[in-house]
């Protein structure tokens, strides 16, 4: 056999979810229809897969269900058999399915009366071959609450004129006009009804006036019990039947009587009338339609008519007279009249399509940004920037990065696997011409002046400075900002060459770049205080000035960028030792201090 189930992409199936309102909206269902296999792995003959979402009306007695009537069926196949075989098999399967109503469906709000219920249901149905013992349908049923948001239909005005109640018509007691409203009202409105009254005695006085809101609930006549809770084409074999079925008794002429059943709504009462011009009394009575707890508790309904049954509602009212002259009261009823109401008042309704309006925003929206976004528009001035420290991690191009040991004092961090600050920058040099470097420790600023030449003659004179193991940056104004650690300002070579050749802060032979015949000056201005270790460092703040546009492009050497690495690298195996003899020496100084002890115990 194969199990059925019905489940909901979001929240319990208790109350099934849907999106929109009823007779107000598009309303919209969505779901999967489930089948599993059992422990027997046996797959079942069937012909169609469908999905339904079904409205019903049930007249329901102290034994069940007496009488049932569909209302509203909209049904859609999920699956069907190839169209030359009888019947397919069916095993383990998802069935998602969609189901969307118009705004302008017909049947009436979910409610549940004493004697009476209206409830909407999402049903999977499995048809299948006749089983013994089974039936041909397996049904899995699941509740929705449905609630209608129309403005329902308005009544015509009561007729005009005066109405007249008591004596005989030819001297009446009291003549009256009642206005209720015309328009459909809902839950918490308020109901105002306007009264006119015309004593036919002057000195008759109007002493009290109630009015009061009844519902009338009456099963139509004619209307015996059905013995099925399906429409009436169903074949009554099925694997899951939904409610109780019961044997209809024979129709007698008691049961052919329609039954009414009449319950208070609203009341209201008032002992002052006040008299007007013209010997009238005028006086308006306002009544509050109320609001049901929940759909789990009894509800108030709206104005409908089925095959099964008949709800309207009417206002009764009674008015009290007394008489001055014999001092006694004397009340008359006044004709009933009917009013409209429906399940959502007009405020509920304007909250409703609010709320639609913005979750059809939302899921716009959502559509939008799951949409490709379209490719960013290139920036050459922000595509040529880039740091030293980038290209180091990145090696230049998109690779991983190798995870090292870091600096501790058990030992030196592990070389770098990737590509060096050497072959960095030239690498980088190569793929972009008019690279522009940046540190955020130190500065180096280079003019270039542009070339008269092509651009194939600047390509041959960066790869002619490449192969003498100089990085030069052609093109137009470039800068190459390089780590610093802060020391003195060294004056720079092309300026002033051998410049007090005994000052200790001087760089080594070995570590000066190569001269270079640039009319370019610079000006040096930092902060700085000399340290006893000569380290190649340069100023942190360098500001160019061209003063020449056939000025050469500054070289920056590979080897002035290793000896800076190789400077950092002893300067670390410095602290290294440093670390390690204070170890020690804290370990000698436990040792002997032990020893100390140990003798004086002896």
């Amino acid at each position: 056999m194969v199990h059925l189930s019905l489940a909901a992409p979001h929240g319990s199936t208790h109350s099934f979810p849907h999106a929109g309102f009823l007779a107000l909206t598009p309303l919209k269902i969505e779901g999967v229809v489930r089948t599993r296999l059992d422990h027997h792995r046996k797959p079942l003959k069937a012909c169609n897969i469908q999905v339904a979402l079904r409205c019903y009306e049930a007249r329901v007695g102290p034994s069940g269900v007496a009488q049932s009537r569909l209302l509203v069926d909209h049904a859609v196949t999920l699956w069907s058999k190839p169209r030359d075989e009888p019947c397919a098999d069916i095993g383990d399967g998802d069935w998602p399915f969609k189901i969307v109503l118009p705004p302008r469906l017909a049947g009436p709000s979910s409610a549940t009366f004493h004697e009476y219920r209206v409830f909407w249901r999402v049903e999977a149905v499995i048809n299948h071959v006749p089983i013994a013992g089974v039936g041909h349908k397996m049904v899995k049923t699941c509740d929705i609450s449905l609630l209608r948001y129309d403005s329902g239909v308005s009544l015509p005005p009561n007729a005009p004129g005066w109405s007249q109640v008591g004596r005989p018509k030819a001297n009446p007691a009291l003549r009256y006009v009642v206005r209720p409203p015309t328009t459909p009202l809902g839950p918490q409105d308020l109901v105002p009804v306007s009264f006119k009254f015309a004593p036919s005695d002057p000195t008759t006085y109007i002493t009290s006036i109630s009015t009061t809101l009844e519902r009338r609930f009456a099963f139509n006549a004619g209307s015996f019990p059905s013995a099925d809770f399906d429409d009436d084409n169903e074949d009554p074999m099925s694997s899951t039947t939904h409610l109780l079925r019961r044997t209809p008794p024979p129709p007698s002429s008691k049961s052919s009587l329609p039954k009414v059943t009449t319950s208070i709504i609203a009341s209201a009462e008032s002992t002052e009338i006040p008299r007007v011009e013209g010997g009238l009394f005028r006086k308006t009575l306002t009544l509050q339609i109320p609001t049901p707890k929940s759909a789990s508790h009894w509800a108030i309904g709206e104005t409908m008519r089925t095959e099964l049954v008949t709800l309207r509602f009417f206002l009764r009212t009674k008015v009290t007279l007394a008489y001055p002259h014999t001092g006694a009261l004397e009340s008359f009823d006044l004709e009933d009249t009917e009013i409209c109401l429906i399940a959502a008042n007009e405020s509920e309704r304007r909250l409703a399509k609010v709320k639609y309006q913005e979750a059809v925003a939302r899921a716009r929206s959502r559509d939008g940004k799951r949409l490709p976004s379209p490719p960013p528009s290139p920036n050459p001035e922000s595509s040529t920037r880039m740091t030293v420290d980038e290209l180091i991690a990145t090696g230049g191009s998109a690779k991983t990065k190798t995870p090292r040991r870091p600096h501790t004092s058990s030992g030196l961090r592990d070389a770098a696997r990737g590509a060096t600050r050497r072959s960095v920058l030239m690498r980088a040099e190569k793929e972009v011409p008019s690279l522009r470097v940046r540190s955020s420790r130190g500065v180096i600023s280079a003019s270039a002046p542009a070339s008269s030449s092509g651009h194939s003659e600047r390509e041959r004179e960066r790869d002619m400075e490449i192969e003498r193991g100089r990085v030069v940056y052609p093109g137009p104004p470039a800068e190459c900002y390089l780590p610093v650690v802060p020391s003195y300002s060294a004056p720079h070579p092309s300026q002033h060459p051998n410049q007090n050749p005994q000052n200790p802060h001087a760089l080594p032979q070995h570590l000066r770049p190569p001269p270079t015949h640039s009319h370019s000056s610079y000006t040096h201005t930092t902060n700085t205080r000399p340290i006893q270790t000569p380290i190649p460092s340069i100023s942190t703040s360098r500001s160019l000035s061209s003063s020449a546009p056939s000025s050469l492009p500054t070289p920056v050497t590979p080897d002035f960028v290793a000896a800076w690495e190789e400077e950092l690298e002893r300067i670390a195996a410095q602290s290294q030792r440093r670390s390690e003899e204070m170890l020690g020496f804290a370990t000698r100084g436990r040792s002997m201090g032990v020893g100390m002890v140990g003798r004086n115990a002896t």
